[in-house]
């Protein structure tokens, strides 16, 4: 693993930083449950270990191979020995254990034993000193019995058949994604250049790549006289055929997908919502199409899981956080989240701000375009925590997307007061006052209304702004700026004339 990936994981603490000199110093602080359970997964095997108190006596282990009446048996035998050695024990659906998500080999686990599991992936479980089965095993019982993982989200059987019928589309969309990009590689080799200007699978750049083929010569720019090999040609025409075949398996998943949301219901907080209801509700998000709809569907399932905004859009990957030293930001960064899900929130927060016509995208382009680098992937991922937000709010709520309840382009209350006295230079301010923008409630008015696009109004110009906006929208020190309003902008004595 990377440095920076170590930086950005939270490491779990270790079953010895917890050892007390004397033994039993606040175990009781320690141990808000009465025994911990931690089952660590492999292909092969299970090692189950059960913890009845934080003293090193009181552990047992366990291994057994993962045919399921061993998987039954595992469980019988964590259910016989809390009964032996935890008087208060009840065996029920609140049936506590912590597990790794290693692969999808916890999942037969899982469905065996039921209860209430924490589902932890293993970066975040930090691993003991000594590496084996059983010390992992151990620690996730430890981390179970000082409840350190909260329970996790099952899916249902229904979110199941969304998601492997959604993963066979997907995996479709790859593999002719792989065909276009070797057709590519191939005719890159005889001078074929075309792809520069045109996808290389779409009408035009296949009607090329047949016309080589087929030994025809294409009158388009980027086509070499030398042609194509005849080995070269073969394995181009073997390329289209698989690209054809992935382009019909995935059609096929996506419609079946698509059948399978719109004839089923769908558990929401508001209650069951069908699935032809769910997917107009959730296609009123602006930038949402079916596609996105039904791979948030996938990845969310219930969003009654989430508490908040804030939880969902660290689900979604979509929440950044900063590192501060010494009251200095010294890096930006992303926390991980959902892999699919950020990239499909972010494919719909770039459509927005690239065209701009939402609110969302006058927004997000607004953002981009006060960024010096970078600025239409800040605008875009902007976006895109405000789309998974609001994906959420519909969908737990059963109502359609409204931007009633948004102040994003609400024009800020600020002193009315001269260019010139917002931190900007004469020449920044002439610039405004040419573009129609004359005072500092119009800079307001505009700050989200195309301000931004006025040439020669550059991104420190907008920093200053927006730092002048930020101080001055509560209006208290709107009775000090006022008196120096009184002053015409041509008539600034020495004292008060601004800094160019």
């Amino acid at each position: 693993m990377r440095r920076d990936d170590r930086d950005m994981v939270r490491k779990a603490p270790l079953e010895s930083s917890f050892d007390a000199p004397s033994g039993e110093r606040q175990n009781q602080a320690l141990q808000p449950f009465p025994y911990g359970i931690g089952i660590d997964c492999h292909s092969k095997f299970i090692q189950v270990c059960v913890r009845t108190s934080l003293n090193s006596k009181d552990v047992f282990d366990k291994e057994f191979p993962v045919d399921w009446k061993e998987l039954l048996a595992a469980r019988e035998w964590a259910v016989n020995m809390l009964r032996v050695h935890v008087p208060c024990f009840r065996d029920g659906p609140d049936f506590r254990y912590t597990i790794e998500s290693t692969g999808c080999y916890h999942l037969p686990v899982i469905r065996a034993w039921a209860g209430s599991p924490s589902v932890v992936n293993p970066l975040l479980a930090a691993p003991t000193r000594r590496k084996t089965d059983k010390l992992d095993a151990r620690l996730l019982a430890y981390h179970a019995i000082t409840g350190l993982w909260p329970a996790s989200f099952l899916s249902s059987d229904q979110l199941q058949n969304l998601r492997v019928m959604w993963n066979e589309r997907m995996d479709g969309r790859r593999a002719a994604t792989r065909c276009s990009n070797r057709i590519n590689n191939v005719v890159l080799r005889y001078g074929h250049t075309y792809g520069n200007s045109c996808k290389i699978m779409d009408s035009h750049g296949r009607a090329v790549a047949e016309d080589l083929v087929a030994g025809r010569v294409p009158l388009v720019a980027g086509f070499c006289p030398m042609g194509l090999t005849a080995e070269a040609r073969d394995v181009v025409r073997g390329l289209i055929a698989n690209f054809d075949v992935a382009e019909a398996h995935a059609k096929e998943f996506e419609q079946l997908a698509t059948a399978y949301v719109k004839g089923t219901y769908w558990p929401s907080p508001a209650g069951p919502i069908h699935g032809k209801e769910l997917l107009r509700i959730l296609t009123s998000t602006p930038g949402i199409g079916p596609i996105t709809a039904i791979a948030w569907l996938c990845e969310i399932g219930d969003p009654g899981r989430f508490e908040n905004a804030k939880q969902v859009a660290a689900f979604c990957g979509c929440d950044p956080s900063l590192k501060v030293s010494a009251g200095k930001v010294t890096r930006h960064v992303r926390r991980k989240g959902n892999k699919k899900l950020h990239q499909a929130l972010l494919q719909a927060g770039l459509r927005l701000v690239s065209k701009h016509g939402e609110p969302f995208g006058e927004w997000g382009y607004a953002i981009a375009r006060r960024s010096e680098k970078g600025g239409m992937k800040r605008g875009a991922a902007a976006v895109a925590r405000r789309l998974g937000c609001a994906l959420w709010h519909v969908h737990r709520t059963a109502c359609e997307f409204s931007y009633e309840k948004y102040k994003i382009l609400e024009t800020p209350e600020v002193p009315a007061v001269e260019l010139e006295f917002m931190g900007i230079t004469i020449a920044e301010a002439k610039l405004l006052r040419a573009a129609g923008y004359g005072t500092s409630a119009a800079v307001a008015e505009g700050w989200y209304r195309g301000i931004n696009r006025v040439k020669g109004v550059g991104p420190k110009c907008l920093e200053k702004l927006r730092n002048w906006l930020a101080q001055n929208k509560t209006s208290q020190r709107g009775s000090f700026l006022l008196a120096q309003c009184s002053v015409a902008p041509g008539d600034l004595s020495a004292k008060t004339k601004p800094r160019s």
